[in-house]
């Protein structure tokens, strides 16, 4: 863009009966652009404050992911909540972070991770060394602990049922 600035001088050396300043067609152009900037400026910051922008890399509903003795994701479901999709899924999976004892004998602690915000923890499951499905539904929540009995010498598997959306 062209700003013009004028002194005496150069005002008084000009013919007689020539305009001053800016000419019609720059005037709109500058107007169109002006307007379309405050036009479009709300709504691309709405847009970033939506909950549509927010990441969302968990899935949707009610999903599984299942880990075996060593906190390793397990691609295999032994059991499966009912309700959820069957398996284990490798995006709730990425949704979670596990640390402590994924066997019998200690304290496991879960808790969803990234950008899964719209997702809770609503129960876990072990697969005993006899076959059984042991369900324990919980408190919807971000983070949970629990102790796996220690009459189960050792656990096949935990799996953590995930709620999102």
């Amino acid at each position: 863009m062209e700003c013009r600035v004028e002194t005496e001088a150069r005002a008084s050396s000009r013919e007689p009966g020539a305009r001053s300043g800016i000419d019609r067609r720059t005037l709109i152009k500058r107007a169109a652009v002006a307007g379309a900037v405050a036009w479009t400026a709300p709504v691309i910051i709405d847009s970033f404050a939506s909950p549509a922008a927010a990441q969302t890399t968990g899935p949707q509903g009610c999903s599984q992911a299942c880990f075996n003795s060593s906190c390793s994701f397990n691609q295999t479901s032994l059991c499966n909540f009912p309700g959820c999709a069957a398996g284990s899924n490798a995006q709730a999976a990425a949704c979670l972070q596990i640390t402590g004892a994924c066997d019998e004998g200690g304290d496991t602690t879960v808790t969803v991770i990234g950008g899964c915000t719209s997702c809770t923890i609503t129960g876990y499951n072990f697969n005993d060394p006899g076959g059984t499905c042991n369900f324990v539904t919980v408190t919807p929540a971000k983070t949970i602990t629990f102790d796996i009995p220690d009459e189960f010498n050792s656990v096949n598997q935990i799996c953590v049922r995930l709620q999102c959306g």
